[in-house]
């Protein structure tokens, strides 16, 4: 954030705790936002633990509290210490995840999402990679994800995709045998296939063409 939007906030945060009660619990979380984005993590870390041991379901403190931590390099403290509490909802992970990807954080966001429910962790990462518009990031969570899951196909087909962004065709047409080896069904591999212009036949000649 510049500094005109962090001085925004924190004439906001000021006002809010100038008032009668305080402003409750929400003046003191972006009193924290405030003073992360300054930099100033063990200021933000001390207000955000005592909130959150003051209401232990407060999802919005929780995974500021977490990203604070993994600014700390202090992921498996957090972990350890709050991971447990119930602000720690399937939302709770989800805000936390996206709150280091934005960040960043990619190393923290991958341990948080190692804990969060759900599975496939590496793909999931992977769609936010793209989101935040790193191919070569998405790339190397896909590839992590053959590793760890070598018979689904999936992954080699979210590598194709991101192959035929990068218009290599011959790197896309490979992932696409990859992924009919390991049985993805016609659904699965027609948007691949249109993509590059390949014939459903096996053992037909692929029509490659750019897509822009």
């Amino acid at each position: 954030a510049g500094q005109q939007q962090i001085a925004a906030r924190e004439k906001k945060s000021n006002d809010a705790l100038s008032q009668k009660d305080g402003g409750g619990p929400q003046a003191l979380v972006q009193r924290a936002e405030v003073e992360f984005l300054k930099g100033r993590f063990m200021q933000a870390f001390y207000l955000l633990d005592r909130l959150v041991h003051r209401d232990e379901a407060n999802t919005q403190a929780w995974s500021l509290l977490g990203l604070t931590r993994a600014r700390m390099q202090a992921t498996e403290g957090f972990l350890s210490e709050y991971g447990a509490l119930p602000a720690a909802t399937d939302q709770g992970w989800d805000d936390l995840v996206k709150r280091c990807a934005a960040s960043n954080l990619w190393d923290a966001a991958a341990t948080y999402m190692g804990h969060a429910p759900g599975g496939n962790p590496e793909l999931r990462l992977a769609t936010l990679a793209q989101e935040y518009h790193q191919p070569q990031r998405a790339e190397d969570f896909l590839k992590k994800a053959t590793e760890k899951a070598p018979n689904d196909p999936l992954p080699w087909l979210r590598l194709g995709d991101l192959a035929v962004q990068a218009k290599d065709l011959n790197r896309a047409g490979a992932c696409l045998a990859e992924a009919q080896k390991r049985g993805a069904s016609d659904d699965q591999l027609k948007p691949l296939r249109d993509q590059l212009g390949a014939p459903a036949t096996p053992g037909a000649a692929p029509v490659q063409k750019i897509v822009n």
